[in-house]
């Protein structure tokens, strides 16, 4: 990987994606080489933002792992001005519930297979798998895999690949109130309600600062206004 972003220092998105794509490739061929069969098709999600000197952060996300930006927007309450978080997601989900482009991607690829998207009420690659990006998983990127996965109803008709390790790449200029980074694991908005969803990248800060209560972090500001900035969000 470390290799791949030296080659295209110039050009991080095709960095990101090329490192991505070979360090899925190195694991995947040493698991079946090895036969480290549970490790390969095992899966994993990933994340990486780099902030450069000159001001921009790039993104790379693979799965459903999630970049939020904290912002700082002031605003009028009467007379007085209060300060006010924004979350900016600097991420997309691969998430067939609510990525649009990833369910035509697979429907496009993988033509006449009705059940590549799952069930309607619960969309899943092929009815199994959560997301549509990620590291590992290799019975859902070659054949060579399936004799050690176990058998399901889903895989009478199999033609993989279906998932890929190529991340979605995102650049985003900082701005002057921009103050904080948050990257957080797939994890947080799956463990929210469906009617929290929608908002996850401002529960995520929340989150955030709710472990920064539980830090010793009153050399920096006192309690009374990690507790403002909290309720503000």
């Amino acid at each position: 990987m470390k290799d791949a972003c030296k080659r295209h220092a110039d050009d991080l998105p095709l960095a990101f994606r090329t490192a991505f794509q070979k360090a899925d490739d190195d694991f995947l061929s040493a698991a079946l080489t090895e036969k480290r069969y549970a490790d390969g098709i095992s899966g994993a999600c990933a994340i990486v933002s780099h902030i450069g000197l000159d001001g921009r952060i790039t993104t790379a996300s693979t799965g459903d792992c999630r970049a939020v930006l904290g912002r700082l927007v002031s605003s009028t309450d009467g007379t007085n001005s209060v300060a006010k978080w924004e979350a900016i997601a600097l991420s997309e989900d691969h998430s067939l519930q609510t990525n649009t482009a990833e369910r035509e991607r697979l429907i496009k690829e993988h033509p006449g297979e009705s059940d590549v998207l799952g069930s309607p009420r619960d969309p899943r690659v092929k009815g199994m798998l959560q997301p549509s990006r990620a590291f590992g998983d290799g019975v859902y990127k070659s054949l060579a895999w399936k004799p050690f996965y176990r058998s399901s109803p889903h895989m009478r008709v199999w033609t993989p690949p279906y998932i890929t390790a190529v991340p979605d790449v995102t650049t985003h200029v900082l701005g002057t109130t921009d103050r904080f980074l948050v990257l957080g694991t797939g994890i947080v908005s799956s463990a929210l309600p469906p009617c929290c969803k929608a908002s996850a990248s401002r529960v995520l800060l929340r989150l955030w600062y709710g472990l920064v209560l539980q830090m010793d972090c009153t050399r920096i500001l006192p309690p009374t206004k990690w507790y403002s900035v909290l309720a503000s969000i």
